[in-house]
């Protein structure tokens, strides 16, 4: 009883990042080829570990499946939520297949939300302008807003979250143990790649700062952060749609930089003026500051991160009555502010 290999079928890969003979391997009579990618399962598997082809190959194959069915996404005829389910269930899965297992970068998360928004702006068409007489694109916030369900890159997190839950509960089993396992070598020169646990972990914690590992082995608590992964619409949608929203930050060099004002002119964000030297207007200033400042005096802290967790955790103690007053406080500044006309005084007169 024996094993017959097929020659021509069989490939030799090496995963190295160092110079490696590029020779074919000879056994016998048999001679089998050294590549540096091969298809398994429909993935593409390189000698460099990254997800870089895999990606571009997926977003090709799903450009191809995106104008076989560029009609039917144009047409009158169907609804935009028989179009939206035919993005869901027939294009993104091309896109997306093998996603649980990709370590993805900046680039290759620009280049998919690209995608996604190009098959979007496809569905829901462009927008008149009544001021200007013309058709325009919908703004990338806009079509998110339409759109009502997580964007490409929520949901590669989700899956790959999902495929992290099974993965570390899995305790003794071979899959665990190729990723928790170290091999006893020195490592070449250079910045370690991003592994993928590495990737699993920020987006877990991206979710919940204080999620760890360890909450997969309680499925009920793994479900609800998952569950909190999905949720992706604004708390005040309709006031973004309405154009009845304001964002107001002080006059800070990080706010009034140039870079950040030709930002918000070119998203049409509205912001409320701020008059030049008054702290005392700013929420930050005259609410936030002052109640971590007198929670925290006196304390010392021994490493960074003590410092954020204590700060995070004075943030979230801070309770919906108290912003409500917060706000009605900051009204009376401003009202007090326009009885002056903007003159400076000196004390803050709503301690």
């Amino acid at each position: 009883m024996g094993l017959c290999i097929n020659e021509e079928k069989t490939k030799l890969m090496i995963l190295s990042r160092r110079n490696v003979d590029q020779s074919n391997l000879k056994v016998g009579s048999m001679n089998f080829e050294k590549v540096d990618n091969f298809k398994y399962l429909g993935v593409n598997i390189n000698n460099s570990n990254n997800m870089h082809k895999e990606i571009k190959e997926r977003i090709s194959n799903g450009n191809r499946c995106y104008f076989s069915i560029n009609k039917l996404l144009r047409s009158k005829l169907l609804s935009r939520k028989s179009k939206t389910t035919l993005y869901t269930s027939y294009l993104r899965p091309v896109v997306t297949y093998g996603c649980e297992t990709w370590s993805t970068t900046k680039d290759n998360n620009k280049k998919l939300a690209i995608w996604e928004r190009k098959i979007l702006k496809n569905i829901y068409g462009p927008v008149y302008n009544d001021n200007l007489g013309i058709y325009e694109k919908r703004h990338n916030e806009e079509l998110y807003n339409l759109y009502e369900k997580p964007n490409i890159l929520t949901y590669i997190r989700c899956k790959r979250l999902e495929w992290l839950g099974h993965v570390w509960r899995a305790d003794g089993d071979l899959l665990k143990n190729v990723l928790i396992r170290k091999i006893n070598k020195k490592r070449p020169l250079g910045r370690p790649r991003t592994r993928w646990k590495d990737t699993a972990e920020k987006d877990m914690r991206l979710i919940d700062e204080d999620a760890t590992l360890d909450w997969t082995l309680n499925r009920e608590k793994w479900r609800g952060l998952l569950v909190a992964a999905q949720r992706i619409r604004k708390k005040r949608p309709e006031k973004w749609r309405n154009g009845t929203w304001f964002l107001y930050h002080d006059n800070a060099p990080a706010h009034s930089a140039l870079s950040i004002r030709e930002f918000l002119a070119d998203k049409k964000i509205p912001v409320v003026p701020h008059p030049p030297y008054s702290p005392d207007l700013a929420p930050c200033n005259f609410f936030i500051f002052p109640r971590l400042k007198s929670a925290l005096k006196g304390q010392r802290f021994q490493y960074v991160e003590d410092i954020k967790a204590n700060t995070a955790a004075e943030l979230k103690a801070i309770t919906l009555e108290q912003f409500q007053r917060t706000f009605q406080n900051w009204q009376d500044r401003w009202d007090h502010c326009i009885s002056s006309r903007g003159e400076y005084f000196e004390g803050d007169l709503f301690k």
